[in-house]
């Protein structure tokens, strides 16, 4: 949600804040939403937009381009109304995109590049503040459904904090397809855990043995062909 509603990606110490929001709500994100929509960050970078100018914003955010004038007028009408918050719609939003379509292409790149972007700050111990969440906003404006600006990220994300890129150059070729956030509910009681519900990253990827899927919340790792 930092993509679509603030466009650049999340610090280290809001994640995990938000993160344990999202535990603690059993995984609906929807429960929280308008908590996360509500900030002086918010209130700093948008208050001289008007409605139109707001729903435009979150579409540019998420997927590079302009709002249908049909969508446009149908959110506007709910966010003057009351009927809806800005974070509830940019929810509906980005829950709307079909993985198989260019907005669901578009966004799934800009998750993974801003996930990369947050990744480098927690592994390097790196400020981001200022000038570095302008350049953030640039860096995912900049990524589209083409893997080439995906690509190009790693670099641009080395420029930003000025560190150098080392080449690694991987065992097993992989193509990054996707990836989605996935809220599961299970019986976990015969495992003795009390929550039910948990919600994680879902990253799908082709090795040379097929498809692979991962996720960077627990041990789960499956191959098929």
């Amino acid at each position: 949600m930092y993509v679509a509603y603030y466009g650049r990606p999340a610090d280290p110490a809001g994640l995990n804040y938000w993160a344990a929001r999202l535990d603690q709500s059993n995984g609906h994100l929807e429960e929280i939403i308008d908590e996360f929509g509500n900030s002086g960050e918010y209130h700093l970078r948008f208050w001289q937009l008007d409605t139109e100018g707001l729903i435009q914003n979150l579409y540019q955010q998420l997927f590079g381009r302009d709002v249908e004038e049909a969508g446009l007028t149908a959110y506007s009408e709910m966010l003057n109304s009351g009927q809806r918050t800005l974070s509830s719609i940019a929810l509906d939003i980005a829950n709307g995109a079909s993985n198989d379509s260019v907005d669901g292409a578009v966004l799934s790149n800009r998750v993974y590049v801003a996930h990369q972007f947050s990744q480098s700050i927690v592994d390097r111990d790196l400020d981001y503040e200022g000038t570095d969440i302008d350049a953030a906003r640039a860096l995912l404006a900049g990524v589209s459904e083409d893997v080439a600006t995906v690509e190009a990220s790693a670099a641009d994300i080395a420029a930003i904090f000025d560190f150098e890129l080392v080449a690694v150059e991987p065992e097993v070729a992989v193509d990054f397809l996707g990836l989605w956030q996935v809220t599961e509910t299970r019986d976990l009681s015969d495992c003795g855990l009390d929550d039910t519900s948990r919600s994680y990253e879902l990253s799908i990827i082709r090795g040379e043995n097929g498809l692979m899927l991962s996720t960077d919340n627990s041990e789960f790792v499956a191959e098929f062909d």
